[in-house]
């Protein structure tokens, strides 16, 4: 038998175990050459009995949860309804208030989209300040308009006797532009009273509106605008520019005050006037006398006054500033039958 150089082992048996080194260097941790222990196997084996038991308990959870979700579902539904409709009928509310349908409480936050198929939250149900405020907003406005659309009375008064100058020879010298109409408070059993507003000195207080200084003021009384007849109305403003000055200079004229003329001729005057102007006047000058419910007119806001005695300080000048806008009641009182030969209704 031929020996190898190597330690003089036969080839043979180096062949075999070059072959074994070969088989066991690709297998490194076989179970021929590392065998476990009992110990260690029974390691592994609770070590996968407790992977399994983790498993199945997980699975188990998973499904209680499923089989959770789902009851809570199904008994949820009916208030998810419930509160879908209930987000529908508030989003309808707001785009009838504010035109819209993103009122307060629907789309104020960002990246939130309002939806009426969804529920709003409650916290944000409630308007908010700048909302509120727009919707008093609409309501001033929406009420303004709404006064403004009444009827001008003391604006048809003026427009009465700038036609009644231009048709009446007697009532030419009137200039309506420097005659004040405005309602006031009752004063004894007069419809109506002039006033005289001629400047007597520096000190006297004067009256200039839009850039003109006023002569005369007109003021309607209570009886004026309830207790009287659309002729009565018209019969009571001629009476009051009767006693203006021809020169219409702010002052009233001498022989036709009540104390120098008879009253009954005055009346009879008056009368005549009236029934010549109703003859030739125009419907739509004479159609706001008849008128019954609130009518705006002019009022003080702060009443002129004559100089103090006592040296203090007054206004001199009254504008528009001192003037503003009421609503009164309009009431119009049947004509009668027969109307007596007494007193006219434009009593001063």
């Amino acid at each position: 038998m031929a020996s190898s150089p190597l330690g003089g082992l036969p080839s043979a048996t180096m062949r075999s175990r070059a072959a074994a080194t070969s088989s066991s260097s690709a297998i490194p941790f076989s179970s021929s050459r590392f065998s476990a222990t009992p110990a260690e196997e029974a390691t592994v084996e609770r070590s996968r009995s407790a992977a399994s038991t983790w498993r199945d308990s997980a699975a188990s959870c998973a499904v209680t949860a499923s089989s959770r979700a789902s009851s809570l579902a199904s008994r949820r539904r009916p208030e998810r309804t419930a509160a879908r409709a209930s987000a529908a009928a508030r989003q309808e509310r707001r785009r009838a208030i504010w035109g819209h349908a993103s009122g307060p409480g629907l789309g104020v936050k960002a990246g939130v989209r309002a939806t009426p198929d969804r529920a709003t939250p409650r916290s944000w149900d409630r308007p908010r300040r700048r909302d509120r405020l727009c919707l008093w907003d609409r309501l001033w406005r929406a009420m303004l308009a709404a006064v403004a659309r009444r009827l001008n009375i003391t604006l048809a008064v003026k427009r009465l006797v700038r036609d009644a100058s231009a048709r009446l020879p007697e009532l030419s010298h009137v200039d309506a532009g420097r005659l004040l109409v405005v309602a006031g408070e009752a004063r004894r059993a007069s419809r109506a009273t002039i006033r005289p507003v001629a400047p007597a000195g520096p000190a006297a207080p004067r009256i200039r509106v839009r850039g003109r200084d006023i002569r005369y003021v007109i003021t309607l009384r209570p009886l004026w605008f309830l207790e009287s007849t659309p002729e009565g109305r018209v019969e009571t403003v001629l009476h009051e520019l009767w006693h203006a000055s021809t020169r219409f200079d702010g002052r009233l004229h001498r022989g036709r005050r009540h104390g120098t003329l008879p009253r009954l001729a005055f009346d009879r005057r008056v009368r005549g006037l009236r029934d010549r102007y109703l003859a030739e006047a125009p419907a739509e000058l004479l159609a706001p006398f008849g008128h019954r419910g609130l009518v705006r007119a002019r009022m003080w806001l702060e009443r002129p006054a004559p100089a103090r005695r006592d040296g203090g300080r007054a206004r001199r000048l009254y504008t528009e500033r001192q003037l503003f806008y009421g609503l009164v009641r309009m009431r119009t009182a049947a004509p009668p039958h027969r109307r007596g030969r007494g007193r006219t209704q434009g009593t001063s």
